[in-house]
């Protein structure tokens, strides 16, 4: 069985971690040496029979402010912010932004919980996030804008569990670079992968 991107076989079990004395740099023997991934928990690609998990039940008054938000969406995504000149360093301009798209009821359904079934609080808190994804765009990370931190395995996508939700495997001793910015890139194009592969009615 192989993971879903081409991680390579699957193994029972990880690499052992280094010892005191290795080093996990760059030029480590870890960071040379792309390991396999072990095998996913279930792998819908090879057509595993999964549950789809439902949208956890909301109570009426929630369930009256996830439709007001939808119906409110053209406001909601209206007058947004230009892509950031930094952020467009690492992003495909050609992959539209669908804003829309991302607003799922799974997705609305999560802050509606979060702000505690507040109106105001949930638009306040999604108006915040698409203002930052239209300027950051993390669904368009470039491939090439990861590659250095995707070398050694440290954290990949790798199949899903019982309820259908993406599954994430992260190995610290694994870690082969210092930049900050090119991790945080790292992790929102893996959590990324994760959302576009969801099936419907799964939140997270």
């Amino acid at each position: 069985m192989r993971s879903l991107f081409g991680l390579g076989k699957s193994e029972d079990s990880a690499p052992p971690s280094p010892t005191a004395n290795e080093q996990v740099g760059p030029d480590s023997a870890v960071s040379q040496v792309v390991p396999q991934a072990i095998a996913p928990v279930f792998d819908r690609a090879n057509g595993s029979s999964l549950a789809i998990q439902d949208i956890k039940a909301l109570s009426d008054d929630e369930k009256q402010v996830l439709a007001r938000i939808k119906a409110n969406i053209p406001s909601l995504i209206s007058d947004l912010p230009p892509v950031d000149p930094e952020a467009q360093k690492y992003v495909d301009m050609d992959v539209p932004l669908d804003i829309e798209g991302w607003l799922s009821d799974e997705c609305i359904a999560r802050y509606v919980r979060a702000r505690k079934g507040v109106y105001e609080e949930t638009k306040r808190a999604l108006r915040k996030t698409i203002e930052w994804r239209a300027a950051v765009r993390p669904h368009a990370l470039r491939p090439d804008a990861v590659e250095d931190e995707s070398r050694t395995g440290k954290m990949y996508f790798n199949g899903f569990d019982k309820l259908s939700r993406p599954v994430i495997y992260m190995y610290n001793h694994r870690q082969n670079t210092k930049d900050a910015d090119g991790q945080i890139r790292w992790v929102i194009y893996t959590l990324e992968m994760c959302i576009r592969h969801m099936p419907p009615g799964v939140e997270k």
